[in-house]
């Protein structure tokens, strides 16, 4: 089995989502959590 070098481990690009990706995703989550929050249980707006 060959050994690494640091440099070689820092190179290596796995998985393959980045967190541009996870942000989307829980920006999206959190959208929808509010918009059936919004439908469930609708508050008034104070004057």
């Amino acid at each position: 089995m060959k050994s690494l070098s640091k440099e070689e481990l820092l190179e290596i690009k796995a998985g393959g989502i980045s967190w541009s990706a996870v942000g989307a995703i829980v920006g999206i989550v959190t959208f929808v959590i509010g918009l059936v929050d919004g439908f469930i249980r609708p508050l008034p707006c104070n004057e």
